[in-house]
C-alpha cells in the first residue's frame, strides 16, 4: 500500500506534469523517510526524532492548497487500476487515525506524501487540505510557533475557489490564530478586512446562498472587532494613569480610550442585533457600559439579548447578575423576578433559583396584608421553585436547600388558613407526584442516616420536612 502510494524515491525534485504550466515544479518529500515512518509498528518501535524532519515539513503547507485547486481544476486523475484508488482510501483513513491520535509528526509526513503525489480530486480537494492542514500545523511540535508559515498557507488557501473553500471562514480562522499569538494589530486589520471585501470572500452565483453567509459571518466579524477593541481599552485602563485617559483634550475631543470604548460597543451591538449566542462578547459589552455606568442603554441591551435567545440560561443570568450587582441605584426587584423566572423554564436546577424562592417569598409576603388571596398563590410559585430543586440530585445533600424549605413551609403554615394551607400542599406535593417518590428519594432511613453523617441540621430540616408533607 505504502509502495503504491509512494511511487519511487525521488531525492531531487519531482514535476507535476503540465503542458500549460511550467510553475508546477516544486522539491518532493524525501519518500524513504515517509515509507519508513508508516511501516512501523506504533505498539513495537519507539519514535523518531521529528526535528530534522521539520524542514520537509515546511515544505508542504505552502504549496499543498495550490496542488489541490491545480487537480481539481484541472480534473488531473490518476492512472492505472481501481486497487490504487483502493490503496489511496486506506491512507486517508491511516491519516485520519493519526489526527484523531493526534500524532502530528506521523500526519504531516503523511500529507506530505499525499500532496507530492497526483491524486484523485475526489480525496484532495482543497476543503480537506486546508483543515487537516491547519490542524497538523497548529499542533506539529515543530511547526505551530511558525508564524510565517500560517501566514503562508493562509495565503495560498486563498487563491482557492469560493465554492471549494469559503474564503470568509480562512479569513476568520486565521484571524482567531492571531488572536491566540496575540498579535492583536494585525488581527484587528483582518477581521476589517471582511468589511471592505465580503462580497469577495462569500460571492456564490446563487445570490440567495450568498446573502445567508453575509448575514452569518458579518456579524461574527463584528463580534471580534468589539473584542479586539475591549482588549486594547482594558489594557489603558490597566495602565497607570488611566484615570486621566477619560478626558476630552483642549480641543473638546474624546480621549483615546473612551473612542475604543465607543468603538467596541458599536462592534458589539451590532453583532448582538443578529440572534446567536454572544455570551463572551456580551460580559465585555456589560464591563465597557458599567465602567461609564450607561446602564440603563446596558439593561435595555442584556434583556433584549434574553427575549432573543429565551433557551440561552446565561442570557439570563447576565440579566440577573447585572441587576444584583446594581441593586441600590436601579428599582429592579419585579426585573430580578422576571430574569430568573425565565431561567427557572430552562434550568429548574440552577442555583440561583434559591434566590428567586426568596425574592417571590418576600413579594408575597408584602402583598400578604392587601390581597391575602394574591399572597397564596405567590407563596405558592416561590414553594414550587424551590422543591422543583430539590427533584435534582445535586441538591439532596444542600444544607441551605433543605433548611430554607422547612422554614418556608413553616412559615407559610403560620400565616394561611388551614385550608389554603393544605391546598399549596396538595399542588407542591400531591399534584406533582412527589408523594410517590420522594419518599424513598429524600426520607428514607437509609437517606436520613446518610444525611445526619454528612450534616445534622440537614437531617433535622429534612426530617421535620417530612413530617409535614407526608403527615398530611
Amino acid at each position: 500500500m505504502v509502495d503504491e502510494l509512494m511511487a519511487k524515491e525521488s531525492p531531487g525534485e519531482t514535476m507535476i506534469s503540465s503542458s500549460d504550466d511550467e510553475n508546477f515544479q516544486m522539491q518532493s518529500v524525501s519518500c524513504s523517510k515517509i515509507k519508513a515512518r508508516l511501516l512501523q509498528d506504533d505498539s513495537e518501535q519507539e519514535d523518531v526524532e521529528y526535528d530534522h524532519f521539520s524542514a520537509d515539513c515546511k515544505l508542504w503547507f505552502p504549496r499543498c492548497s495550490v496542488v489541490a485547486e491545480r487537480i481539481a481544476s484541472k480534473n488531473i486523475s490518476l492512472p492505472g487500476s481501481d486497487s490504487r484508488s483502493k490503496s489511496q482510501g486506506k491512507v486517508f483513513q491511516l491519516l485520519k487515525r493519526k489526527v484523531l491520535e493526534h500524532k502530528w509528526e506521523d500526519a504531516a509526513l503523511i500529507m506530505q506524501g499525499l500532496t507530492s503525489q497526483v491524486i484523485e480530486p475526489r480525496y484532495l480537494q482543497g476543503k480537506f487540505v486546508w483543515e487537516v492542514g491547519n490542524e497538523i500545523i497548529y499542533n506539529h511540535p515543530c511547526l505551530k510557533d511558525e508564524p510565517n508559515l500560517v501566514r503562508d498557507h493562509k495565503g495560498a488557501a486563498h487563491n482557492l475557489s469560493a465554492a471549494d473553500v469559503c474564503q470568509a471562514r480562512i479569513l476568520y480562522e486565521y484571524g482567531l490564530w492571531l488572536l491566540k499569538i496575540g498579535d492583536i494589530n494585525e488581527a484587528r486589520e483582518v477581521f476589517l478586512s471582511f468589511h471592505a471585501k465580503g462580497v469577495k470572500y462569500t460571492f456564490t452565483a446563487n445570490y440567495h446562498i450568498h446573502k445567508e453567509m453575509m448575514t452569518y459571518w458579518l456579524p461574527l466579524f463584528n463580534a471580534y472587532l468589539g473584542l479586539i477593541d475591549w482588549i486594547s481599552w482594558k489594557e489603558m485602563t490597566d495602565t497607570e494613569h488611566s484615570r486621566y485617559m477619560d478626558d476630552d483634550d483642549d480641543d473638546g475631543n474624546s480621549s483615546p480610550r473612551v473612542r475604543m470604548a465607543d468603538s467596541a460597543i458599536g462592534y458589539f451591538e451590532s453583532a448582538f442585533e443578529s440572534k446567536g449566542v454572544w455570551d463572551v462578547f456580551m460580559v465585555k459589552y456589560m464591563e465597557i457600559m458599567e465602567h461609564y455606568t450607561r446602564y440603563a442603554d446596558a439593561e435595555e441591551t442584556i434583556r433584549a439579548y434574553g427575549l432573543r435567545n429565551p433557551d440561552n440560561p446565561n442570557a439570563h443570568k447576565y440579566w440577573y447578575e447585572f441587576l444584583l450587582r446594581h441593586v441600590d441605584t436601579v428599582d429592579n426587584s419585579n426585573s430580578r423576578i422576571q430574569a430568573l423566572s425565565n431561567l427557572h423554564e430552562i434550568a429548574p436546577s440552577d442555583y440561583y433559583m434559591l434566590d428567586l424562592h426568596v425574592l417571590r417569598m418576600d413579594s408575597a409576603y408584602a402583598s400578604m396584608e392587601r390581597n391575602y388571596d394574591q399572597f397564596v398563590s405567590m407563596a405558592t410559585m416561590a414553594l414550587t421553585v424551590l422543591m422543583d430543586m430539590l427533584d435534582y440530585d445535586q441538591w439532596k445533600y444542600d444544607v441551605t436547600a433543605w433548611r430554607q424549605c422547612y422554614a418556608s413551609v413553616k412559615k407559610m403554615k403560620s400565616r394561611m388558613t388551614r385550608a389554603d394551607f393544605y391546598d399549596l400542599l396538595n399542588t407542591v406535593w400531591v399534584e406533582t407526584m412527589r408523594n410517590a417518590w420522594w419518599g424513598v428519594y429524600h426520607f428514607s432511613k437509609a437517606e436520613t442516616e446518610k444525611a445526619a453523617k454528612i450534616d445534622v441540621k440537614l437531617a433535622e430540616a429534612k426530617g421535620k420536612l417530612a413530617v409535614v408533607l407526608i403527615g398530611h
